[in-house]
């Protein structure tokens, strides 16, 4: 069975990082906290949000004075992102199970 992955580039090219990014962003409301949570720099931060928002063509935030809010686009991804880290979580756990012999 062959699939076809129509945004391949979006795949080959997307980062753990950014979707770690993204879901600190809506949490932290601007990049100095979430590069801080993150255990990075606010400059890679914002490179990755940058990167991030090229790759896709739309802008995920709107920077205010007040703190940076997600966008309609933003807020989709920031969804997308959590769903992608959890099955990743759950991956892991499955995968510990598996080699602590509980299931198979």
């Amino acid at each position: 069975m062959t699939r076809s992955y129509s945004n391949w580039f979006v795949c080959a090219r997307l980062k753990t990082r950014q979707l770690l990014l993204l879901a600190a962003m809506k949490g932290e409301g601007n990049v100095r906290r979430a590069a801080d949570v993150l255990g990075m720099t606010q400059p890679a931060a914002s490179r990755l949000l940058k990167e991030l928002e090229d790759m896709l063509g739309v802008s995920l935030f709107g920077r205010t004075p007040h703190g940076m809010h997600a966008t309609l686009y933003g807020e989709v991804m920031i969804r997308h992102a959590r769903m992608v880290l959890s099955n990743l979580s759950h991956a892991h756990d499955e995968i510990s199970v598996l080699r602590a012999g509980l299931a198979g």
